[in-house]
C-alpha cells in the first residue's frame, strides 16, 4: 500500500509518498523533491506510486535503490541489491505479478506451464538477469527450435512464439524493476523460420482441411465407435466454428432445438472450466441441419447410457467433463492417423468451418458472429484467400446496363437538336 502525501517547507508545498512494508511496523515516507501541482502529481501517481506498489505486492521492492540517500537505508538494513538470476525472477516475481493481476486462472496456468516447461529448464534461466546479453536470447530461441515435443514432433510455431513473447514480459518487467539495463527484446528477431506453415495472421498457423478430408475423418470416427458420439463431437466441432474448449465444455441447457441456436458460455481448458476467450466469444449460434442433428442423436446416446443423464452434452464414461488432453492427445490423433490424413491439431477444425463456409458464400457478417470475432476486419485478415469472390447475376447486369440509359439518349437528343430533322429528311 502507498499513497502521496503534502508537506509544506519555506512556504511551499511539495509532495512525499508514504507506504508500509511487510515485516516492518509503521509507515514509511520520503521525499519526492516536487512540488505539489496537478501535472506533477499525476506523474508521482504513476511513475512512483504505482511503482512501489507492484514492487511491494512482488516482493521486489529495493529501499536502497528507490531512495538511496535515505537514512533509514543503513539504519534499517533494507538495502537488499542481491543478484538475481531470470530463472529466480521468472518463478518469484513475473509469475507472483501475473497471478495480482486481473487475469482468468486458466491464463495464469498456461504462464505457469510454459515458464515451466520451457524457460525456467533452459541455460538462459541460470544466468543473473544483470548479465543477459542479445546474444543469449538468440541461443534460447536456437535451442528451443531444436527442442522436440514428448511425442518426437519439433514445437509449433505458434509454442514457440508465445515461448518468445513470455521470455520477453519477463525481461520487460525486470527491466522496469532496475535488473535490467536496457530493452533486449528489441534487438531479437521474434520470428521463427518454418516453411511448413501458413502465416495468416501473427502467431496464428492457418491449415484448414479440406472437405475430401473432413469426410475421411469422419468416416474414421465410426470405425472404432460403436456409439460413434466421437463422430458427433467432430461434426459439431467441424459444422459450428466453435473452439475446442467451447465444444467441451457445452451443456444441454446452452442447447435450443426449438431456437436452433447453441448458446456459447463456457470453456473447458487442460486447467478446468473458465469464460470462453473473449467478451465478443459469448454468442448464440446457428444450427446448422447436420449440426441439429447430431445433437438430437447425442441427447438421446447420453440418456439411454446414464441414468441420471448428464449435464454436459459430450461427457466422459462417468458423466462429467471430457479429459480434454486425453481427446486432443490421443484420441484425435489416432482418428486423423486412420483417416489417412495429414496430421493437424485440433483447432483446425474451427478454421475448416470458416474456410468452408467463405468457398460456398456464406455472408461476411454471419460468419463473424458464428465465430466470436470482433470485427470483420479480424475474419477478413485471417481467412481472406478463402472468400469467395462472387460474380454479378446477369438480371443485376441487365438492370446496371439500363440505369440510366434512358436520361442518356435525352441527353444526347438535346446536344443534337437537329438530328431528328436530318434523319426524315
Amino acid at each position: 500500500m502507498a499513497w502521496l502525501e503534502t508537506v509544506s517547507k519555506d512556504g511551499k508545498k511539495y509532495l512525499r509518498i508514504g507506504f508500509k512494508l511487510p515485516g516492518h511496523s509503521g509507515k514509511f515516507r520520503e521525499p519526492l523533491g516536487l512540488e505539489d501541482n496537478r501535472r506533477n502529481r499525476a506523474l508521482a501517481r504513476i511513475q512512483v506510486q504505482k511503482a512501489i506498489e507492484r514492487e511491494i505486492a512482488t516482493g521486489t521492492f529495493d529501499y536502497g535503490k528507490r531512495f538511496p540517500d535515505s537514512p533509514r537505508v543503513k539504519r534499517l538494513g533494507l538495502q537488499t541489491d542481491d543478484p538475481i538470476t531470470l530463472g529466480e525472477f521468472g518463478e518469484k516475481v513475473w509469475l507472483v505479478e501475473r497471478r495480482a493481476s486481473r487475469i482468468k486462472r486458466s491464463t495464469h496456468l498456461s504462464y505457469v506451464d510454459v515458464f515451466r516447461t520451457h524457460i525456467q529448464s533452459a541455460k538462459i534461466a541460470t544466468m543473473q538477469l544483470r548479465e543477459i546479453k542479445v546474444s543469449d536470447i538468440n541461443a534460447f530461441k536456437l535451442d528451443l527450435n531444436a527442442k522436440k515435443t514428448k511425442t518426437g514432433r519439433p514445437l509449433g510455431a505458434r509454442r514457440k512464439m508465445m515461448v518468445l513473447r513470455e521470455l520477453g514480459a519477463i525481461l520487460k518487467l525486470a527491466r522496469q524493476l532496475d535488473h535490467v539495463d536496457k530493452d533486449l527484446m528489441f534487438y531479437v528477431d521474434k520470428s521463427f523460420a518454418d516453411e511448413s506453415i501458413i502465416e495468416d495472421a501473427p502467431g496464428e498457423k492457418l491449415s484448414p482441411f479440406s472437405a475430401d478430408e473432413v469426410g475421411r475423418i469422419l468416416e474414421s470416427a465410426s470405425e472404432d465407435d460403436p456409439s460413434r458420439w466421437e463422430r458427433r463431437l467432430l461434426e459439431v466441432s467441424f459444422f459450428t466454428g466453435m473452439r475446442r474448449g467451447e465444444v467441451f465444455g457445452l451443456r444441454w441447457s446452452n442447447v435450443f432445438f426449438e431456437r436452433g441456436v447453441i448458446a456459447v458460455r463456457r470453456s473447458l481448458t487442460l486447467h478446468g472450466e473458465s469464460s470462453p476467450k473473449t467478451a465478443r466469444s459469448i454468442r448464440d449460434i446457428e444450427m446448422l441441419p447436420r449440426v441439429r442433428n447430431a445433437l438430437l442423436e447425442q441427447r438421446r446416446w447420453v440418456t439411454g447410457r446414464f441414468e441420471l443423464g448428464s449435464e454436459f452434452v459430450f461427457p466422459n464414461g462417468a458423466g462429467s467433463t471430457l479429459e480434454v488432453h486425453n481427446f486432443s492427445f490421443r484420441v484425435w490423433p489416432r482418428i486423423v492417423k486412420q483417416a489417412g490424413v495429414p496430421y493437424r491439431a485440433f483447432k483446425q477444425t474451427r478454421h475448416t468451418f470458416a474456410t468452408l463456409m467463405l468457398q460456398q458464400g456464406a455472408p461476411l457478417d454471419w460468419l463473424q458472429r458464428q465465430m466470436g470475432h470482433e470485427d470483420l476486419e479480424t475474419l477478413i485478415k485471417h481467412y481472406w484467400k478463402y472468400i469467395n469472390p462472387q460474380r454479378l447475376g446477369s438480371d443485376v447486369v441487365e438492370r446496371l446496363e439500363q440505369l440510366g440509359r434512358a436520361a442518356s439518349v435525352a441527353q444526347n437528343a438535346q446536344l443534337m437538336p437537329n438530328s431528328t430533322d436530318a434523319s426524315k429528311k
